[in-house]
């Protein structure tokens, strides 16, 4: 099982605390749950602190790719992608 919590001092994500949770905990557990050896594909909004040049380098090592959704994208929109990754349809 893997844990993982992260705290800032003014309660808000950050480039520390971002790439962190991806190489402590996403990378671990997606890598865990790929048995198929194809890439990993993570879907995340653009806010700044979600992509660093080292979360660049450690996506890139670890086989994931990396998608930015556009700005102001519906939330729907993405609940409607998880649903259907999660049925097979995508």
């Amino acid at each position: 099982m893997y844990d993982s919590i992260g705290m800032s001092e003014n309660g808000w994500t950050d480039d520390f605390l971002c790439t962190q949770w991806f190489r402590e905990s996403f990378i671990p557990q997606a890598k865990a749950c790929n048995t198929s050896g194809k890439p990993i594909l993570l879907i995340y909004d653009g806010h700044g602190s979600h992509m660093t040049a080292e979360m660049c380098i450690l996506a890139q090592e670890n086989n994931i790719e990396l998608f930015c959704l556009p700005p102001h994208t519906p939330q729907c929109w993405c609940l409607q992608a998880s649903s259907a990754a999660l049925d097979g349809t995508m």
